[in-house]
């Protein structure tokens, strides 16, 4: 019996080139882009739509209405939720789900134009938890009435907030620790306010590019504590700690912040600028204004010992 050696290489051909066309295929499917829009007011659910999408993305979720759910971002990458239309907002549906919005482990997610209402009817209401290694920007927005941290960045996570309000926290507005980094600004101001703390930084870092108000909260505007670090610029608008009910600014435990540009830290009750067990300010220029009950600290270097 003879073989046609052509027909054997043209059926080869035909059978590799069937194999790479399904890999392609594959591969197409497991890198597929969704775009999903929801209205929370006719019972959609931001995590029931989350969850029929792949771990790779792109994938954008735009919503409407009032949503009462528990956002889980686990192990993803590119995810953009998004408010359209009338708004949305997103309010823990129980106590078993304390969280708005958990974001775990994920890269390059986008939370834009979002309410985090953080409704009364549960007992223990929280805001957006960013942690292990997770990157997010946080884009408009307003983030409040948590009882805890309005948004809490954990675990040498990197979040970028920009054009959000961050208010009516019990706990920190912003609370950032264990490596982590936050950078404010990006060209939009940030404003935190009317929660316990302004802002804690515990062994993390801040940058600030500016247009950052954090104003009128019950303890301290700015705590930077456990060698933390942070850069408080004024490259896009002028910064302002004011009406803290204690201190402006407490810079304590070998941390550092730097303050160049226009930077106000005025009429708050007690210190404005206040440095406690080896902290360290470092003023770039002398373009700041001071007001406050009593003046701890002041100067172009300055540290306690």
């Amino acid at each position: 019996m003879s073989v046609n050696r052509n027909q054997v290489r043209r059926e080869s051909y035909l059978s590799v080139c069937g194999a790479m066309l399904v890999v392609m295929l594959l591969a197409s499917n497991s890198l597929s882009a969704d775009e999903v829009h929801i209205d929370c007011n006719q019972d959609d659910a931001i995590s029931q739509a989350l969850g029929s999408m792949d771990d790779i993305g792109p994938h954008q979720i735009f919503v409407e209405g009032d949503c009462y759910d528990s956002v889980h971002i686990l192990q993803r990458d590119r995810v953009t939720i998004a408010a359209e239309g009338f708004g949305a907002s997103i309010s823990p549906p129980d106590e078993a789900s304390p969280f708005a919005i958990v974001v775990d482990s994920s890269r390059r997610i986008i939370l834009q134009d979002l309410v985090i209402a953080n409704e009364v009817f549960t007992q223990n209401p929280n805001g957006v938890w960013i942690t292990n290694a997770s990157d997010v920007d946080i884009v408009g927005g307003t983030i409040g009435n948590s009882i805890s941290d309005g948004v809490k960045v954990s675990n040498n996570s990197l979040v970028k907030i920009a054009g959000t309000v961050i208010q009516n926290n019990k706990g920190s507005g912003l609370f950032v620790e264990n490596g982590s980094t936050v950078q404010l600004g990006n060209g939009a101001p940030v404003s935190i306010n009317n929660n316990g703390r302004g802002i804690v930084l515990s062994a993390a870092t801040l940058r600030v590019e500016g247009g950052l108000a954090v104003d009128s909260n019950s303890i301290h505007g700015l705590h930077v504590k456990l060698g933390s670090r942070a850069s408080i610029n004024s490259d896009t608008g002028p910064n302002s700690f004011s009406s803290n009910s204690f201190a402006g600014v407490v810079i304590r435990t070998g941390s550092v912040a730097e303050f160049a540009g226009d930077n106000t830290i005025a009429n708050n009750g007690r210190s404005g600028l206040a440095l406690i067990n080896g902290g360290t300010a470092v003023v770039v220029d002398r373009k700041r204004r001071y007001g406050n009950r009593r003046e701890r600290s002041v100067g172009r270097i300055c540290r306690s010992g």
